[in-house]
């Protein structure tokens, strides 16, 4: 019930409020939710993964967190589908630049620039298909 609820606020804010969903309660809760998950997954990168803290440490994570979205359509299963495929390509580029710096010809620095072309593609190619809800970062007033 709370996903159709977010889903008909970006679709339509009046519908939703003329059938008695508390929009900018339902807004507020999307942003806070989404904005601790994105904490916890920094907290986690900087703390669990690389155990450091560097003004480098996001490396254009976030650019590709907004490529998945595009790519997912507002999808939670394709977003995971998504999150999978990009962290393939991150993964794989990571082990790449492994085997690159020892004697494999290549700077490391191509290699780890995988993660971004593979996002420029499928961004390229999903963004004819994406939909996003027609409200979407329109302020909503109540009359």
């Amino acid at each position: 019930a709370l996903g159709l609820r977010i889903r008909a606020v970006g679709e339509n804010p009046v519908a939703a409020d003329v059938v008695g969903v508390p929009v900018e309660r339902v807004r507020l809760l999307a942003v806070v939710f989404g904005g601790a998950l994105g904490g916890l997954a920094g907290a986690f990168l900087s703390l669990d993964w690389l155990h450091t803290v560097s003004p480098t440490l996001p490396a254009g994570r976030g650019f590709i967190a907004l490529a998945n979205v595009v790519f997912s359509k507002l999808n939670p299963f394709l977003a995971l589908l998504g999150g999978f495929l990009f962290g393939y390509f991150d993964a794989l580029a990571i082990q790449l630049a492994s085997v690159a710096g020892f004697g494999g010809g290549v700077p490391y620095q191509f290699v780890r620039m995988i993660p971004y072309i593979a996002t420029l593609a499928v961004v390229t190619l999903a963004i004819g298909r994406a939909r996003f809800p027609k409200a979407l970062g329109q302020p909503y007033r109540r009359e």
